[in-house]
Order: structure tokens, then sequence, then C-alpha cells
């Protein structure tokens, strides 16, 4: 008899405990309506974000994620202007490039 009275009470707090983890508050989707947003988690700690000292994978991926280049790659592979206004200019003498930047970009 007690077996049995434990095993329904199991059941019971597993079948209550799954029923409100399923249910959704509504409060909290009313207020996230709208917005969006994306969580990203790297395994290992991003030792630098300045591009000029970063080493390890962690840091090139988030670094990939908020820098825009000067180019990206189109779904061909192809190369179309991010940042830059067109492809770059190249001088004369063939040692020059000269890239212009949209009116809207600034460059740090």
């Amino acid at each position: 008899m007690k077996k049995r009275l434990a095993l329904v009470c199991i059941m019971i707090l597993s079948i209550s405990t799954f029923l409100m983890a399923c249910g959704g508050n509504k409060d909290e989707a009313s207020k996230s309506q709208g917005k969006k947003t994306l969580k990203i988690m790297e395994n290992a700690e991003v030792s630098s974000m300045d591009s000029t000292l970063s080493q390890d994978v962690p840091s090139f991926t988030e670094q990939g994620q908020v820098f825009e280049g000067l180019y990206t790659l189109n779904d061909k592979d192809q190369a179309v202007p991010a940042i830059a206004k067109d492809m770059p200019e190249l001088s004369e003498d063939q040692k020059t490039y000269t890239i212009k930047l949209r009116d809207d970009a600034k460059w740090s």
C-alpha cells in the first residue's frame, strides 16, 4: 500500500511539473513581442576585440559578428561592397587602391 501511494505521489508530481513547464507567462510574452534578440554562446573567453592583437578562434568569431568589412561575399561567393561604396579604383601605376566609403559609414 505504501509503495502504491508513493508511486501515485511521484506520478502526480511528475505530471504537475510537466504541466507547469508547458504553461507560458503571458506577461513576458507580451513584453518581448516586437523585440528580436540573438544570443550566441562561445565555449571560451574572448581574449581581445582588437583585430591586431587577436590570436584565437573565439576572438575572430566575435569580431566577424560585430565588425563589418569593406567588402563581403554574396550568395555566389563574389565580393560585393559592404562599407565600401564601390569596388576599389586602381591607380595608373597599379600600386594604389582607392576605396570610397558609403555616405552613412564611418571607418575607424
